[in-house]
């Protein structure tokens, strides 16, 4: 293997032209201005990427396929010793004691108009955030994480959902079912 030679002339030159470079950006301020645009240079493609993708939580509900995005979910529970609410709505389940206190629980099938299964096949309680409020969805199974990039995603078909995916998947916009 032979080595090339260095051109030493032309290294002392692009040294040269490097220190020069730093004298003249001896201002604070501009060496500010200067770290500014490389960090949102740098920031840009993280920031566009995050907008052209989303992760949600799956689950099935009534043998739909659904999910929330993880942004609003604070956990999974399992669907135990829920209590019932004396003269609570009838999409309200009733309430359940999490980590963080006690949330009433929705049942997706009633908000959606979804066939009414038995109380016993709903297994799991993702505890979601709206604002200010947090409440439980009753829900049969979860499937875990899913991503999909903005190619996947189509328009909702309408409230309450904030997308639907090439994969059959319904994103719920858990802010309108919230206000519902």
């Amino acid at each position: 293997m032979s080595v090339g030679r260095v051109d030493f002339a032309r290294l002392y030159e692009r040294l040269a032209e490097a220190e020069q470079a730093l004298a003249n950006e001896d201002s604070p301020a501009r060496r500010e201005a200067v770290l500014s645009a490389r960090a949102q240079a740098l920031a840009r493609p993280r920031a566009e990427a995050a907008q052209l993708s989303l992760t949600v939580m799956a689950f099935t509900v009534a043998a739909r396929r659904l999910a929330v995005p993880f942004s609003v979910l604070e956990q999974v529970v399992e669907c135990r010793q829920l209590c019932a609410l004396p003269r609570a709505p009838r999409g309200v389940l009733g309430a359940l004691a999490v980590r963080t206190g006690v949330v009433p629980v929705l049942d997706l099938r009633v908000m959606l108009a979804l066939p009414e299964l038995p109380l016993a096949d709903l297994q799991f309680v993702l505890v979601v955030s709206a604002g200010d409020e947090r409440f439980g969805l009753a829900v049969e199974e979860t499937h875990g994480a899913m991503g999909f990039e903005a190619h996947q995603l189509l328009p909702p078909p309408g409230p309450p959902f904030r997308a639907a995916t090439t994969g059959g998947v319904l994103v719920l916009d858990v802010d309108r079912l919230g206000a519902a």
